[in-house]
């Protein structure tokens, strides 16, 4: 997994293993070692922050996580963000969660020459992401019923662009 990491062009600022005999159906490890994760991260942003150096902004599985687990840990990882950006602006400091998988689809776009190769990197990527696109206009509303016939929701009119 490290030279996974190394050849995606990251590096790796810390490590923390489980041993599990049953996967956490929310969060794949368990909530002790997420806390323990997210102190890890803590540190290590302090210590980037003190050498000007940005902070970390991927925490990486070697496990092949479901859609709800990896937003789950998204949230947990990104609560100090969630809760200071009432806005929604779009903020460096976010880290995003990568599994196995993501990371060597990632490492295979990198390296993909041909454009056979790209589309075909490509079209693993859309089936890769497409599970984890669900839910992400639920920040939109729907069509109420008050109104009348014709009008639409903001939510409505992009639900539909989307199908």
């Amino acid at each position: 997994m490290r030279e996974l990491i190394k050849t995606a062009g990251l590096n790796l600022g810390g490590e923390i293993t489980q041993r599990l005999q049953e996967v956490n159906p929310r969060t794949y490890i368990g909530t002790g070692k997420v806390k323990e994760a997210q102190q890890l991260l803590d540190e290590i942003n302090e210590k980037l922050d003190h050498r000007n150096e940005g902070t970390c902004c991927t925490v990486v599985f070697d496990a092949e996580l479901t859609p709800g687990q990896q937003k789950a840990l998204e949230n947990v990882f990104n609560k100090k963000v969630i809760e200071n950006d009432f806005l929604g602006s779009d903020n460096d400091e976010v880290v995003k969660v990568v599994d196995r998988t993501a990371l060597i689809l990632d490492i295979f776009a990198q390296h993909a020459k041909t454009r056979e190769g790209k589309l075909q990197v490509d079209l693993a990527l859309h089936e890769y992401r497409k599970p984890r696109l669900t839910r992400m206009w639920t920040h939109l509303e729907r069509q109420s019923g008050a109104g009348g016939v014709g009008l639409r929701g903001p939510g409505e009119t992009q639900l539909e662009v989307d199908k």
